[in-house]
């Protein structure tokens, strides 16, 4: 008899996981961005400065390649847009 053991996922699957967090948070931050741009002065100074720093924080962590801080990010930033009104990002 032969028992298969698993490990957990393998590299491959870690890398593939990896990039689409990163992917996932720079398509947020990118469709914010959009959205900000669209409503011009019509979004609130307070919340537009916190949205731009959310999508500052997004992008750093997606450039350094850090998929975790970028997913978790991401999660504030929608956060952020969800109090300004803008709900339906995700």
């Amino acid at each position: 008899m032969t028992q298969e053991v698993h490990h957990g996922p393998s590299t491959q699957e870690l890398r593939q996981q990896r990039a689409e967090k990163l992917h996932d948070a720079d398509a947020v931050c990118a469709v914010a961005a959009r959205t900000v741009a669209a409503l011009g002065d019509t979004l609130g100074t307070e919340y537009r400065t916190r949205v731009q720093a959310a999508m500052r924080e997004v992008r750093t962590a997606v450039k350094c390649e850090d998929a975790e801080r970028a997913r978790q990010r991401a999660e504030v930033l929608v956060t952020v847009l969800r109090e300004a009104g803008l709900g339906q990002v995700r």
